[in-house]
């Protein structure tokens, strides 16, 4: 196991959320606002602000919807992890099943949350992705 990356006593890890439903990413950054390890850092509706964003910013952790209206989420997990790779990726998406899991995976992300379990996994996704240099490759958060 690689070291512990954030948070720290006294870092906050920084999260930038992209996701094309405004109400979804307000729901997010509500949750993250509960948990004082963690600071939304911004977010992106788009592929293309995601990207230009993402870039600026240099978040600890990404969390990606797979249904952008631009562009893939996977395409755009793997365009993220090119241009900043010590960003950890988590896929918050409403799509399931094996193939997507793999997919997303394969991709780059780093562990996968599905939206109608969004309150009770993410903030654990979070904290364990954040914490482990690890992928949680072996099941949902």
């Amino acid at each position: 196991m690689k070291p512990r990356l954030f948070p720290t006593p006294d870092v906050r890890a920084r999260v930038f959320l992209v996701d094309d439903s405004r109400p979804m990413l307000g729901a997010m950054r509500a949750l993250l606002d509960t948990d004082p390890r963690f600071e939304v850092a911004g977010s992106a509706e788009t592929a293309s602000d995601a990207i230009d964003l993402a870039v600026r910013l240099q978040p600890h952790v990404i969390t990606m919807d797979l249904g952008l209206p631009d562009r893939s989420g996977l395409d755009l997990t793997r365009v993220l992890k090119s241009l900043i790779p010590s960003a950890r990726i988590v896929v918050v998406t409403m799509s399931e099943g094996p193939n997507v899991r793999r997919s997303a995976f394969e991709a780059g992300a780093d562990a996968f949350v599905h939206k109608s379990a969004i309150a009770e996994s993410l903030l654990e996704a979070l904290r364990i992705v954040c914490s482990e240099r690890v992928s949680m490759e072996r099941g949902e958060a």
